[in-house]
């Protein structure tokens, strides 16, 4: 029998089901059938372009899927569009599910408020991250880092986003 569990959470299995659950609807399949497209865009090649645009595609799919937003707002930043990343992420970080993931979108929305020249309140934000007791210590730091000076444009270059582990960001 298939069990359902809870990924985040320390908890025993869920109830025993007598199949697995059913499959995704149509709407969330075409969603990830266009982030697999920005995927394959962006992993062998680096397309920026063609990868952001695969993802308007997977966000205007299912506006729902906190992830998209997210990895949209990340190649936003690559390609420039930091106010396309800021409302990016701050649609992701109000539909969030996981604390973990909320407080990576609110980091990012900080950064990209400071790369617009927002400094008052991306300060609010690093703070809320910072002080999360349930903030990764990776998360906290850059959060921290963030409180002390603004984000610069310069640091993009270092980001590599990654579709499989998209949410897991520092």
């Amino acid at each position: 029998p298939y069990r359902r569990i809870e990924l985040w959470k320390d908890t025993p299995p869920g109830e025993a089901l007598e199949a697995p659950p059913s499959p995704l609807p149509e709407k969330a399949r075409n969603a990830y059938a266009h982030y697999m497209r920005a995927y394959r865009s962006w992993i062998p090649e680096r397309r920026l372009d063609e990868a952001r645009q695969a993802l308007a595609l997977a966000v205007r799919s299912d506006s729902e899927e906190p992830v998209y937003h997210y990895m949209h707002g990340l190649l936003s930043l690559k390609a420039g569009e930091n106010r396309t990343a800021r409302e990016a992420f701050a649609k992701a970080r109000a539909i969030s599910d996981f604390s973990h993931r909320t407080l990576a979108e609110t980091l990012w929305e900080a950064r990209s408020r400071d790369l617009i020249g927002e400094r008052r309140e991306p300060l609010a934000l690093y703070q809320s991250v910072a002080s999360a007791p349930e903030a990764l210590r990776s998360v906290r730091r850059a959060a921290q880092r963030g409180l002390a000076k603004a984000y610069d444009s310069k640091q993009l270059g270092s980001i590599a986003p990654d579709f499989i582990y998209a949410d897991v960001y520092r």
